[in-house]
């Protein structure tokens, strides 16, 4: 999940959430993630919490995957503003 493949990975979910009231994102085998797939993942978390659909990440998220996500400082307490139900993607729970 990489920019080299950003442009395939928005169309992908830009179809499913057309299709589909909800989505689970399966990144079990994901060896690479960069920013700009974090950065589509989040969007097209906030576009489904718009249409009133669901798209969530299966826990326990891959090291790799956690890696990326804390390093690119996207760990949050707390959702975004449109997160009402509490299923942002990046929701840490307390340590």
């Amino acid at each position: 999940m990489t920019i080299s493949h950003a442009s395939e990975l928005k169309s992908i979910l830009l179809s499913a959430l057309a299709d589909m009231k909800e989505i689970v994102l399966d990144v079990g085998k994901v060896v690479d993630v960069d920013l700009s797939c974090l950065q589509i993942l989040c969007s097209a978390h906030r576009s489904a919490m718009t249409q009133k659909k669901e798209l969530r990440l299966p826990a326990p998220l891959p090291v790799v995957f956690k890696r990326a996500v804390e390093e690119a400082g996207y760990f949050r307490r707390a959702g975004c503003s449109l997160d009402r139900a509490e299923t942002c993607l990046w929701l840490k729970a307390e340590d």
